[in-house]
């Protein structure tokens, strides 16, 4: 890549990207299922069961990625802490 290229940002402009971030990565980044896997720390083997359980939402692209909002949804669903959801 170019030195002065910048990240595709699915058409948004630079504020709208930043606004669309989550946790420091933009909405339209996708996460691999190794990066799921070291954020939850977890096997990716185990990742992959709870996608196909359907309790890590995903979408196969070339292999499993997950939405980082996907992701929070899924810490959210498993956490016993009140008002956390």
């Amino acid at each position: 890549m170019p030195d002065d290229a910048q990240p595709h940002n699915n058409g948004m402009n630079d504020d709208a990207a930043d606004r669309a971030e989550h946790n420091g990565l933009p909405e339209w980044q996708w996460l691999s299922v190794g990066q799921v896997a070291r954020a939850l720390g977890l096997t990716e083997e185990r990742v992959r069961q709870l996608i196909r359980e359907r309790k890590i939402r995903a979408t196969k692209i070339g292999g499993w990625m997950v939405r980082p909002t996907d992701l929070e949804a899924f810490i959210a669903s498993r956490t016993n802490i009140p008002g956390a959801e």
